[in-house]
């Protein structure tokens, strides 16, 4: 039950734009802000298709990337793989029910390519009631994205391992244990 007919329309859209990334295409921008206002509108509700879509998206631009190049191209691509994982973390906060603001600060790092070890994530971090589904979906396609976000600051990985490492037991951080191991 985790592919309903959302998920596999945002499933599509992130292979489109996975795709689409091979060539800078500008249409990429506009398939991931639907993506995120849709991920966002469903609160309570899983979209496990968007999530691993955004991990196979990363991956696809990631793959764009050589080793800190600075060509325009290669840029564009990595600054949309920070803001596809932004968009997960953020999706990971909405399952929290506090929504702490630091989790968003480490959202908007993330999105900026910002490294910084001044993270004060929350000690304590309460999963809302209905959302243990969505968060596991969550956690397995950050995992994914273990790798992308090494290349981009050991730093933020480190930022969201802990931030994994504070979810209580039963939510779904177990799914992490093998890329933290791999990555780190």
């Amino acid at each position: 039950d985790m592919f309903e007919t959302e998920d596999v329309k945002l499933l599509c859209l992130c292979m489109v734009a996975a795709k689409l990334t091979q060539t800078t295409d500008t249409r990429v921008v506009e398939l991931l802000d639907s993506l995120e206002k849709s991920i966002e509108l469903n609160t309570f509700k899983s979209c496990f298709g968007g999530y691993l879509g955004l991990a196979i998206f990363v991956q696809s631009a990631v793959r764009k990337i050589r080793s800190h190049s600075s060509d325009p191209s290669e840029e564009w691509c990595r600054e949309q793989a920070r803001r596809s994982i932004s968009i997960l973390v953020k999706a990971l906060n909405n399952c929290t029910v506090s929504e702490d603001e630091s989790i968003l600060e480490l959202a908007s790092y993330i999105a900026a390519g910002k490294s910084s070890e001044t993270f004060s994530l929350p000690a304590e971090i309460t999963v809302k009631d209905g959302a243990a589904q969505k968060l596991s979906g969550v956690i397995i396609a950050l995992s994914h994205c273990f790798h992308a976000l090494a290349g981009v600051s050991t730093d933020l990985l480190k930022g969201v391992v802990s931030l994994i490492h504070e979810l209580p037991w039963g939510s779904g951080k177990g799914f992490a244990t093998y890329a933290t191991y791999k990555t780190m």
